[in-house]
């Protein structure tokens, strides 16, 4: 059955057919004459369903949902642009690793689709690729229902050296499970390896999605999709949140390196996304997938880095806490009116010296204000990035305010200069978990001033514990990281906000969790963990039975102890 994405059926095919027990049957059934479809775009990601039902003498058995997308695609193998529906596609792309802090890769639902929203709507992202592997499949429902443009990629990395009939499986996979998504527009056969999987073996499965980093051994009539037609990683540079400029990078380390492998400062990463020169691969707005939107854990070592095996080059940190260039992303990506200062200069240190600061706002002009006099109006634009630098500040005791105006409506960004840390304070999102082990909640400590001013700069060690029936997934103790260098040891918390994890137990109760410091007020928070009868929120998958299953007989040549479970 065929439905709109109203639930409107649209075309309804059935077939019958006679089954001995035990065997395996495949159903062709063709869908034709579906007149006027409409078509599935990033900016209107229109999503019809096929509903497969089997019925055993009238009773319904079993049902699938598939989805459906109606769009044509092309490549412009002349000029490197992708078409949708006969409309070029400006390419604004990143790349995600699919982890959590202390979850590793065994993330909730939640979690994706926080991500993925952050990703499309705050970044004004339309093209992702999910790194290195294939990932949860409901990264891809996500990506059907949100309108992002997906590259899904075999597990072929670097000089992981796999046999050709596992590569040839991975293909085979990978593609038979996602081939329905609508979203999936390329197939990539390998990361930065010489040993890619073969491009024949993905278009023996599809002719219809392009193949990305081929490798025709058998030779053929294939194009070839590498990083000089199409780079699946721009804008490489590695940098460390709280690193705000040099300023606060370690003594004795260059911040602002000529090499983007090399551990940088915000203010540095969010300038070298707007210059063609030095170590850049790409510019921020060029037809581009950007690497990438979190830090994650690597088998890497970059030179200066904080911790050895993090890849720091994210748009936000490991906890999502974003850099400078997520900002610099949103107001050249979005529509969506934002004003950001840059505050690091408005900081006791800098107190009487004059400063050039910096504000990120797609509004049409942005008055800046110091204690409520106005220093300067600016107006953004593309070529300038819409970032904007007000020369020459003077540096004070109380508050910085950029006040921008877009179509009669006004948005402002203001810092109040902090004053010594004080007191933690302790958000989270979900304050109601199920309890059974299944729930996970995300808690951020946050550090204040006397007058509850947030401290953006504070590094103080941070104590966790947790009463009730709950547990702490992450490290009981923050120590923080930002003056380490190349070390192994650390959580990867540099200044505030920063969070930790927490799991539920098997029974329900309230969850209290306290964040402590030494000389602090200690922030405490409650999550309550409640029974439910219902699944997890975050089970999207039906749980597997065989209630109500005839049993098939078995293959007697398979071992027993394979099949016992």
């Amino acid at each position: 059955t065929l439905k709109d994405t109203k639930g409107n059926v649209i075309k309804v095919l059935t077939e019958e057919m006679d089954i001995d027990p035990g065997r395996l049957i495949q159903f062709d059934q063709l869908l034709k004459d579906i007149r006027k479809p409409l078509l599935w775009s990033p900016e209107n990601p229109y999503l019809y369903r096929v509903q497969s039902e089997i019925f055993v003498q009238g009773k319904l058995v079993d049902e699938y949902e598939s989805p459906l997308g109606f769009r044509y695609i092309n490549w412009d193998y002349e000029n490197d642009d992708l078409y949708v529906n006969g409309e070029k596609m400006n390419i604004r792309g990143t790349n995600r690793h699919q982890e959590y802090p202390w979850l590793g890769d065994a993330l909730p639902k939640w979690i994706a689709r926080m991500d993925m929203y952050d990703i499309k709507y705050n970044l004004g992202h339309n093209f992702m690729r999910l790194t290195h592997y294939p990932n949860d499949k409901y990264m891809y429902q996500l990506a059907d229902s949100f309108g992002l443009v997906m590259v899904e990629e075999v597990p072929n990395i670097k000089s992981i050296d796999f046999d050709e009939d596992v590569q040839r499986q991975n293909v085979v996979e990978m593609i038979r499970r996602d081939r329905n998504h609508p979203s999936i527009f390329f197939w990539s056969m390998g990361n930065e390896t010489t040993d890619a999987a073969d491009s024949k073996w993905a278009f023996e499965e599809d002719t219809t999605r392009i193949i990305h980093l081929r490798k025709g051994v058998q030779g053929g009539d294939y194009v070839e999709h590498t990083h000089e037609n199409l780079d699946m990683e721009n804008l490489l540079r590695v940098t460390i949140r709280g690193w705000f400029d040099k300023d606060d990078a370690p003594e004795g380390i260059n911040s602002t390196p000529e090499n983007g492998q090399h551990s940088g400062n915000e203010t540095w990463q969010h300038r070298m996304a707007m210059v063609r020169e030095g170590s850049v691969r790409g510019l921020l707005g060029d037809n581009c997938v950007a690497w990438l939107y979190e830090d994650h854990g690597a088998d890497r070592e970059y030179k200066n880095c904080i911790l050895k095996h993090i890849n720091p080059k994210g748009w936000v940190d490991m906890y999502r806490q974003p850099k400078y260039i997520y900002w610099l992303t949103k107001v050249n990506y979005t529509d969506t009116p934002t004003v950001f200062i840059h505050p690091h200069f408005w900081r006791h240190r800098y107190s009487g010296q004059k400063r050039d600061i910096q504000v990120d706002s797609n509004c049409d002009k942005v008055e800046l204000f110091v204690n409520d006099k106005s220093v300067g109006v600016k107006y953004p634009d593309r070529d300038s990035f819409n970032t904007l630098t007000f020369k020459d500040i003077l540096i004070e005791e109380g508050t910085i305010k950029a006040t921008g105006t877009k179509d009669g409506s006004e948005f402002f960004h203001e810092v109040i200069m902090p004053g010594d840390p004080a007191e933690i304070v302790l958000h989270s999102d979900q304050t109601e978990i199920v309890s059974g082990r299944n729930g996970i909640a995300i808690v951020t400590a946050n550090i204040v001033d006397d007058a509850g001013n947030p401290v953006f700069d504070a590094n103080n060690t941070l104590h966790w514990e947790v009463e009730g029936p709950g547990k702490l997934v992450g490290a009981p103790v923050f120590e923080s990281d930002i003056k380490k260098c190349e070390e192994m040891g650390g959580t990867g918390y540099t200044v505030v906000p920063v969070s930790n994890v927490i799991r539920s137990a098997d029974m329900p109760g309230r969850i209290k969790v306290t964040v402590s410091s030494e000389g602090l007020v200690k922030g405490e928070l409650i999550i309550n963990s409640v029974a439910t009868d219902k699944k997890a929120s975050w089970l999207i998958e039906p749980e597997l039975s065989d209630e109500g299953r005839e049993p098939i007989t078995r293959d007697k040549s398979f071992a027993a102890d394979i099949l016992e479970v």
